[in-house]
């Protein structure tokens, strides 16, 4: 079906709520029928209510265009009267207005965007209203709800083609999801999500920056192919800014402030802009170090903001936040680069063509400079290491900022680095289990959303049952735990021990069961958004349970990040002195085994490694863990896979109070009476059950062998089997599938057939696309 403007048509406004869809609720929204009128600045606006599935609009009925300092006091008008009407008030539930446009009049009903421009802004809307749109379209038919699932809707940018799902119920056909088949992030819509959240934090940034002046329109078209190309990380919006030199553009993911205060580039008195992708988990408490106040309608880059400009990068050492960022100085005529102590947020850069280009994603980069090309070492050391090391990527040219590290850029291209932080040297020998239990318990509450309900992925291990216990005291709301489980089960499947504690805690939770038959396609899935390989299974489970969670909330706490500084892996026992050696027990394939002769020198590029003898040696293999593996195989993954389905991961053992102790802290100590994170058990050992404490620590993995020897078995061969295999530049496939044939309980044989697995699905949905032309 198509939608198309006519210029015979007036437009109304309109802001949708979400709400809790009781009866009781829905009978009061359809009763009310009436107009309602609100004041803003210089006249006042109407508005009726019209109940649309599960969404209560507010439409403006006179067609004259409205300014945006209204927009926050009809937001106001429209919240109150939706808990007039019954609204449930509770963080989770509270309604929130979601701005979008409908053109009203005619026959048919139909749709545009509301976008409008303000100085050298561009400002779309939230992308929830993409929902909006879908139930819109949904209820269209005058003889009931619509299910067609074919829609176009014309706009000024273009026709967007429209693809709705539904699933049958009691009720009747219910949608279920949303799909744009023409991309969309331009026009500030996003994929299906929830409705009823305002704000910005989380989200993707990008940008260019010129060594000379050019067309102020060629940047903005720059950087808003950029943004396009990775609208995943920020399906609420899309902000654009540009001086003519420099271009900046953010796609957001609403999670603190309000819909209008929230929005990026962040702009101070004097000129400064911002551009923020992560979360500071203290705003007020920055501010008011710098004599301030926050409001909880402002985003939290204005702390940021404030800080980086009265004391500069150096600054950043005062906040417990993850983050990349990029800000621009009219005074300096420079942009500031900087990333987080850990690297939990990604930021990447290239060089272009008179400038250089940063942004959140690979394929953002590829936007501003055309086709990539993969890096021979970076395959290698995927297959050998299972992710890439140092600062560098899977495509040439592509780098990292570094963890801890930024980068300012001036005029004609001068550049000039640094670190802002740098991991401490052992030198505590006490350890204090009060101090430890101190500081997680602060960085746990302190990452307890107060706004949306806080969900847990819970392994049933160590490190995510601590945030769990201490989560269900902190939150004003208990979380809600999600786990996951095998369907062939083995000792990999820990789920069972994980309701086992979430019912002992009294928490919902809920078990997503993952079948072999899901498997290629969230592979394939994973492989794009991941961008650089990373050869953990895990990425299976981690996609499928963010997909799970992302339907209930945007915030979910883990556990990732203690056993590199707590001391937890298997791997830890009998330390060695020589890196070499330590780094054959974290290998995959062994280089000659891939017709190498040593290490990639290009994995440990830029790690700085303590010299031998200079401390302990698991002292020096936990900073090496934590300055490079950590990051490019841990943090990678869990950031690229929750940012794809629109969900913030908070990792509260990464909190620099608490990681800066640990480093502090002996190795030795860590693992007392032997025990593989033994300082952490002692701290929580009056939180945690019995059961719990004395378990032997066990990695959180997938049954490779059972999948690849069974149901994954003839698809594993089609795709390594097909003569034009990328693979078969490194290996040979054929021979390793026989060894495996023969042997499908050897783990390693499992893990060298699952990395070419995926490594060969990564080039077929994503590395190839790099590569091809524009």
């Amino acid at each position: 079906m198509e939608l198309r403007p006519d210029s015979d048509h007036s437009i109304a406004r309109a802001w949708a709520v979400r709400f809790v869809a009781t009866a009781q609720t829905r009978n009061a929204l359809q009763g009310l029928t009436c107009d309602q009128q609100v004041q803003v600045p210089g006249k006042a606006v109407s508005f009726r209510p019209v109940l649309l599935g599960n969404l209560f609009l507010f439409a403006k009925i006179d067609p004259e265009g409205i300014d945006i300092e209204a927009i926050e006091t009809i937001e106001r008008t429209g919240m109150q009267a939706a808990r007039d009407a019954g609204f449930n008030t509770e963080p989770e539930y509270a309604p929130k207005v979601i701005p979008y446009a409908v053109l009203s009049k005619g026959s048919r009903p139909q749709v545009r965007t509301a976008s409008y421009y303000h100085g050298e802004r561009h400002r779309s809307f939230p992308g929830s209203a993409a929902m909006a749109l879908s139930a819109f379209l949904a209820g269209t038919d005058e003889d009931g709800p619509s299910t067609r699932t074919d829609w176009q809707v014309h706009h000024p940018s273009g026709v967007i083609d429209v693809k709705l799902g539904f699933e049958d119920s009691r009720q009747g056909p219910k949608l279920q999801w949303t799909e744009f088949v023409t991309p969309v992030a331009l026009l500030g819509w996003g994929p299906s999500r929830r409705l009823g959240e305002g704000g910005a934090s989380m989200c993707g940034i990008a940008g260019v920056i010129y060594e000379a002046p050019r067309d102020r329109a060629e940047i903005l078209r720059t950087v808003r192919s950029m943004c396009e190309a990775e609208h995943h990380r920020g399906p609420d919006g899309l902000e654009l800014w540009s001086n003519g030199r420099i271009g900046l553009g953010m796609v957001r993911l609403a999670v603190v402030g309000s819909a209008v205060r929230g929005r990026q580039p962040i702009q101070d008195e004097h000129g400064r802009q911002l551009v923020f992708n992560g979360e500071l988990y203290d705003p007020g408490q920055v501010m008011a170090s710098l004599g301030g106040s926050f409001d909880g309608a402002d985003c939290d880059g204005l702390s940021l903001l404030r800080l980086l400009a009265e004391r500069g990068v150096g600054g950043l050492h005062d906040v417990s936040a993850m983050f990349s960022l990029a800000l621009y100085d009219p005074r300096t005529d420079d942009v500031l680069l900087a990333r987080d102590a850990w690297g939990q947020k990604p930021l990447y850069l290239r060089r272009i063509e008179g400038g250089f280009a940063f942004a959140s994603t690979i394929a953002a980069l590829r936007a501003a400079s055309g086709p990539l090309r993969i890096r021979t070492g970076a395959m290698h050391e995927c297959l050998i290491f299972k992710s890439v090391g140092g600062n560098q990527s899977a495509f040439e040219d592509v780098y990292q900022l570094p963890a801890g590290g930024w980068l300012r850029i001036g005029r004609d291209g001068v550049q000039t680095s640094g670190r802002w932080f740098d991991i401490p040297a052992p030198d505590t020998q006490v350890v204090r289990s009060q101090e430890i239990r101190e500081r997680l318990v602060h960085a746990i509450t302190s990452r307890c959303s107060d706004r949306y309900r806080n969900a847990v992925f819970l392994s049933g291990g160590l490190d995510s049952s601590i945030v769990a216990t201490i989560a269900s005291r902190a939150a004003t709301r208990p979380p809600h735990v999600f786990t996951v489980g095998y369907d062939v089960g083995g000792w990999q499947d820990e789920h069972g021990l994980a309701v086992r504690l979430a019912d002992e805690l009294g928490l919902d939770h809920q078990s997503l069961i993952v079948d072999a038959s899901q498997v290629p396609g969230l592979l394939g899935d994973t492989a794009v958004a991941l961008e650089n390989p990373v050869h953990d299974p895990v990425v299976v489970p981690t996609l499928a349970l963010s997909r799970l969670a992302a339907r209930e909330t945007k915030v979910v706490l883990t556990g990732d990040g203690s056993d590199e500084f707590w001391a937890g892996y298997a791997r830890f026992d009998h330390p060695t002195d020589d890196i070499d050696a330590y780094l054959t027990r974290t290998m995959v394939f062994h280089p000659h085994e891939l017709g190498l002769e040593g290490i990639p020198k290009a994995y440990l590029n830029s790690v700085t490694i303590p010299a031998a003898g200079s401390m302990p040696a698991l002292d020096r293999i936990l900073r090496l863990e934590s300055s490079n593996r950590l990051r490019n195989y841990h943090l990678a993954r869990l950031d690229k896979l929750t940012m794809s389905v629109g969900l913030e991961a908070r990792s509260p053992f990464l909190d620099l109070s608490v990681t800066s102790l640990a480093a502090s802290l002996p190795a030795a100590g860590k693992r007392a009476g032997g025990r593989p994170k033994g300082a952490l058990i002692d701290a929580f050992d009056q939180d945690l059950p019995s059961w719990l404490l004395v378990r032997r620590k066990q990695p959180f993995t997938v049954p490779v062998e059972k999948w690849l020897a069974g149901s994954l078995r003839d698809f594993c061969n089609d795709m390594l089997g097909a003569p034009n295999a990328f693979v078969r530049a490194f290996t040979s496939p054929a021979q390793w599938l026989k060894d495996f044939g023969a042997r499908t309980e050897d783990g390693g044989l499992a893990m060298r057939v699952w990395s070419l697995l995926h490594l060969e699905i990564w080039y077929q949905a994503f590395g190839r696309k790099m590569e091809a032309a524009t």
